[in-house]
């Protein structure tokens, strides 16, 4: 799935995880803007599936978030 993520302030990266697989994320028109692409097996059992998320912004400071997601059979 491609996940979208609006940052409220410039970052330099951006890295994420869902069900203990890596999130790669690249910048999209500028670096408040980020896409990545999310993947969950399919012998996972359908249901809620925590989405984290962790930036580092250009002054260093590093912020995580949780997002729910949810994987449909």
């Amino acid at each position: 799935a491609l996940v979208t993520v609006s940052a409220p302030q410039d970052l330099t990266t951006l890295a994420g995880d869902i069900a203990g697989r890596p999130v790669r994320f690249w910048p999209g028109e500028s670096m408040r803007e980020w896409n990545g692409l999310a993947g969950v097996g399919l012998d996972a059992a359908p249901g809620s599936i925590a989405l984290t998320i962790q930036g580092t912004t250009t002054s260093g400071a590093v912020a995580t978030a949780k997002a729910p997601s949810k994987k449909t059979a």
